[in-house]
């Protein structure tokens, strides 16, 4: 189990003895018996906080694992010659990386928005909501727009860079938005889940993205703050039946067809919601799982890559196994941010946003061609390593560009990384 202490703040410590002024020693554990009920919310309070603040870049970095799956990828050509067990090893170390571990990742930011958003409202009164959306204006919508522009300049520029003429490069541009939709680029169209079926034998549309992929996440985050009154209303009506019914959604991929708002989307931030809305801790309510958690993720991933889920139980076995990294997470984020030898330092943790929505900005795509030039070996081992390098160095150049940024032009850096 992790070790969250049982101190707790200077100025809740109770006085020992009548008049006596002395400060009860911090090194004396509190008996059940001495611990009021704020002193105690108080210390919870703070290892969540804590915790969420521990997540975010290793969540971030989740992201970009996921985006990189298809990078230096395995050819015919290099898994010829090679042994078929090394080969699926390598194919199993990928796929760990950049499908299983990092599925908790987006939920995870879902989950931890709801509970922030709602974090200390007991009821969404029109100045609580209106105040709520003027914050995430600047937190969310100025940067989502910022995001999707840099990322169609980019595009031209690489058109530009590839066509050699204004003029050309101009007509390419032109139909490349047209054939996206249009104003669909600032919305859903790039396609980044595949067509399905659900239970009932209905065709399910994939996800869609807006033309910088990741920032599908920002543009639901921003429908549901505008929605927050109807979920509220919902917890409070239905409370834990609701969760009930978006789970069944989920599992079932019965959902409406409009794109901007998915059922991961739903869930994972009313469950954050319902966090808030009923007084409780994410450390507190996952705790008690720690050592569950942590010996169903590896069975977990092991049937993932081994055995192929049936359609009925798939959405189920999905659900179940986010729920299970989404516990073990928090118990680890809590147990390692107490340490300060294993908390990330200030440059990264203050980079994820410019991490999350600035890698697939043709910077992993970048450092992949740059290290096949410099990378002339293609066998799995190598071609391996090239993925996390890639990866390595994508997220450092995100660093590097926030950190510029930050220095040189603070005004553009609030902007495009939501700090009002």
């Amino acid at each position: 189990m992790p070790n969250f202490g049982n101190e707790l703040p200077h100025c809740l410590l109770k006085r020992e003895g009548k008049g006596n002024s002395r400060v009860r020693s911090r090194n004396r554990p509190v008996e059940k018996s001495e611990r009021h009920p704020a002193q105690r919310s108080c210390r919870w309070q703070r290892v969540e906080s804590h915790a969420i603040d521990w997540l975010r870049f290793p969540l971030a970095v989740g992201v970009v694992l996921i985006h990189a799956y298809g990078v230096s990828a395995l050819t015919p050509a290099a898994m010829e010659g090679a042994h078929p067990l090394w080969v699926e090893c390598c194919k199993y170390f990928r796929s760990l990386l950049s499908q299983w571990l990092p599925a908790v990742a987006v939920p995870a930011f879902f989950l931890i928005s709801g509970r922030l958003f709602f974090k200390g409202v007991r009821q969404m009164s029109r100045e609580v909501y209106f105040t709520k959306l003027q914050r995430r204006f600047f937190s969310l919508a100025i940067p989502y727009f910022l995001w999707n522009v840099i990322a169609l300049v980019v595009q031209f520029l690489r058109l530009r860079w590839d066509v050699l003429t204004w003029d050309t490069a101009f007509e390419k541009f032109s139909f490349y938005v047209r054939q996206k939709g249009g104003w669909s680029v600032f919305w859903d169209s790039q396609s980044i889940g595949r067509d399905t079926h659900n239970w009932f034998g209905f065709p399910v549309e994939g996800l869609t993205a807006p033309v910088d992929v990741p920032l599908w996440f920002v543009r639901e985050l921003m429908v549901l703050a505008l929605l927050s009154p109807v979920i509220g209303w919902l917890l409070r009506r239905l409370r834990w039946r609701f969760l009930l019914l978006l789970m069944l959604c989920y599992v079932l991929s019965v959902w409406h067809p409009v794109h901007g708002l998915s059922t991961t989307a739903a869930l994972f931030f009313s469950l954050g919601a319902w966090v808030s809305m009923t007084d409780r801790n994410l450390v507190e309510l996952c705790r008690p799982h720690y050592r569950l958690s942590a010996v169903l993720l590896p069975v977990m991933l092991t049937v993932n890559q081994f055995f192929s889920m049936p359609a009925p139980i798939s959405g189920t076995w999905q659900l179940v196994f986010i729920l299970v990294e989404i516990v073990l997470a928090v118990n680890v984020a809590a147990s390692l941010s107490a340490r300060r030898r294993w908390c990330f330092p200030a440059v990264l943790t203050g980079s994820v946003f410019v991490i999350y929505a600035a890698h697939t900005v043709d910077i992993l795509r970048a450092c992949d061609e740059w290290l096949k030039r410099c990378w002339v070996v293609d066998t799995p081992g190598w071609l391996t390593l090239r993925y996390l390098l890639v990866v390595v160095i994508a997220i450092a150049l995100c660093v590097l560009l926030n950190e510029m940024l930050r220095r040189l032009c603070p005004f553009l850096h609030r902007l495009l990384s939501g700090k009002r």
